[in-house]
């Protein structure tokens, strides 16, 4: 996941520190895939197909329109969720600021997970891609529409993330959904020119969450999340 530990911050790299069912029209009778939604997918994933699902530091680039993508230093791929330690002013809005976290996954049965997070040099940008893997599709989806509510009640708030000094405050936006996919764009009060895209999409038993923060963000986070599920259909 990004930082607010890992969830990315749009701020400068001091407080970058502290945080870090597709839809469907018809057409001549066949059922036809609108653009920029999420594949129906009807294959069953294992642990062992999560990490070749990930998008590329190429592809990533492709999505966000930058050049020189990387893995951050020690957020390399995990098979663990996060655990971030800094407070949040308001718990329920954990998973509406940090992905991946472990305490917002907690109890929803997922059984895998591969999360990294890419930067460029400058950390002017960077992304977070997560894929959950669940036993059935039907607990995916169910962790999908539990998520959809959480971050929903978050919307129009402010919500601290650390104490003192170092907090940062993070106005948090609408959230915007699209059958299988739903995104909740954020921006630190002191730095309005860093925004952050959060995206969370569902396709069989698995759950994608992408995180997009830095100058020139606007919906690049949805655009991950499809471009994951797409990979998961051309398989």
């Amino acid at each position: 996941m990004f930082c607010r530990q890992y969830r990315i911050v749009p701020v400068p790299l001091a407080a970058l520190a502290l945080l870090m069912a597709g839809c469907a029209q018809t057409v001549e009778g066949e059922a036809v895939r609108t653009q920029n939604s999420v594949p129906v997918v009807a294959e069953t994933f294992s642990e062992s197909d999560l990490e070749e699902l990930l998008l590329s530091g190429p592809e990533a680039e492709g999505i966000v329109g930058v050049h020189g993508f990387a893995p951050m230093r020690d957020r390399d791929t995990s098979s663990r969720m996060n655990v971030n330690p800094n407070p949040v002013s308001d718990e329920g809005c954990r998973a509406a600021v940090f992905a991946a976290q472990k305490a917002v996954y907690a109890d929803s049965g997922w059984s895998g997970v591969r999360d990294q997070v890419l930067s460029t040099p400058s950390s002017q940008q960077t992304v977070e891609q997560t894929v959950v893997l669940y036993p059935l599709a039907d607990e995916a989806r169910t962790f999908f529409d539990s998520a959809r509510q959480t971050w929903q009640s978050c919307s129009g708030t402010t919500v601290s993330v650390g104490t003192g000094d170092e907090a940062t405050h993070w106005d948090i936006g609408d959230v915007v959904t699209e059958h299988a996919l739903f995104t909740q764009p954020s921006v630190e009060k002191d730095h309005p020119e860093w925004p952050c895209d959060h995206a969370l999409a569902v396709s069989a038993n698995l759950v994608f969450e992408t995180m997009a923060c830095g100058m020139g963000i606007s919906n690049q986070a949805a655009t991950m999340a499809i471009r994951l599920a797409d990979k998961a259909a051309s398989r």
